[in-house]
């Protein structure tokens, strides 16, 4: 709670000090928030290139009750590269790729994340003064290319860095500028994910559970995600930023060898999270965001607090 009243007064601040500046109605260029999903296709012939970067502590797990219980910290820096490039007017391609140094007590760990595929296509595009949104819908894939089992049991966790599934995605992507507010316009995002699975093989310790003998197969369960994101123009160049996330993942199954282990497969879980960000934006095809993201509530899921940051190029 003390991140969050100290994150609210500093954005209170930033907020006097550059709502002054803006006098007249302009069309705002907003940077995008830290997690959503912009509601525009790139264009053919044009390439969008995003980093982020994600300075992160994870300090506990929330139980089943929904509370909040401690334990030893994991530390890591992550990278996040976000290429996008437009095969039509309608529809584009984007690829993504990343990777972390975690750390646990005194071990260390480089690890290589999941890669991800999407198609989008644009369904509509926002027309000012109607109720015509920015539409658009995701099919994406995730391939299983980060560490999940075979893990090293000292790390703690800390050198899992994906899910060892394929997982199929559909996002749903509704976006519109409103100018309630003449002089400081803002825009709703609203991102609606399903994602589903595929069956895993572990061996040994993994991100499901387990133990140096265990041998099987998991089906993790089918999972969705809710991401509501608003911005709020101070001035044609700058902005706040919010994204409330909401992650539901069902309960996984193991059928195979566990021998020793107590409990091989994962609960049902759910998590709440806050990423208000700053955007500055110098033209159309370049801006950035900084701000953190934190839980503020889940179910057998991680406490974490991070500060984000990203980049956005557009050529």
């Amino acid at each position: 709670m003390k991140e969050l009243k100290k994150t609210c007064l500093l954005f209170l601040i930033l907020f006097r000090i550059l709502e002054a500046e803006q006098t007249e109605e302009s069309d705002p260029l907003y940077a995008g928030t830290q997690l959503a999903f912009y509601a525009m296709n790139a264009y053919p012939g044009h390439l969008s290139v995003q980093p982020y970067v994600f300075c992160s502590r994870s300090s506990g797990l929330y139980n089943d009750h929904w509370h909040a219980r401690s334990a030893k910290p994991i530390h890591s820096i992550s990278s996040l590269l976000t290429l996008e490039t437009g095969l039509n007017e309608w529809i584009d391609i984007s690829f993504d790729i990343n990777q972390a140094y975690q750390q646990y007590g005194n071990t260390h760990t480089w690890v290589f994340g999941d890669t991800a595929l999407y198609l989008g296509f644009q369904l509509s595009r926002d027309q000012k003064n109607t109720w015509v949104p920015d539409c658009r819908l995701l099919l994406g894939e995730v391939f299983p290319t980060g560490k999940y089992d075979r893990l090293n049991s000292r790390k703690g966790g800390s050198d899992i860095f994906g899910q060892g599934a394929y997982v199929t995605n559909f996002i749903l992507v509704l976006a519109k500028t409103f100018y309630t507010f003449p002089s400081h316009p803002f825009n709703i995002n609203l991102n609606i994910y399903y994602l589903q699975p595929s069956s895993v093989s572990i061996h040994g310790y993994s991100l499901y559970g387990g133990a140096y003998n265990t041998r099987g197969k998991v089906c993790p369960g089918s999972g969705s995600i809710t991401n509501f994101a608003i911005e709020y123009s101070l001035n044609k160049y700058w902005a706040l930023g919010m994204d409330i996330r909401y992650v539901h993942q069902n309960k996984s199954s193991f059928r195979g060898k566990k021998d020793n282990a107590a409990g091989v497969g994962l609960p049902s879980s759910e998590q709440v999270s806050l990423a208000p960000c700053l955007e500055y934006s110098w033209s159309e095809n370049f801006s950035t965001a900084l701000g953190p993201w934190f839980t503020v509530a889940g179910r057998n899921s991680r406490v974490f607090f991070s500060i984000a940051g990203n980049i956005y190029f557009y050529f």
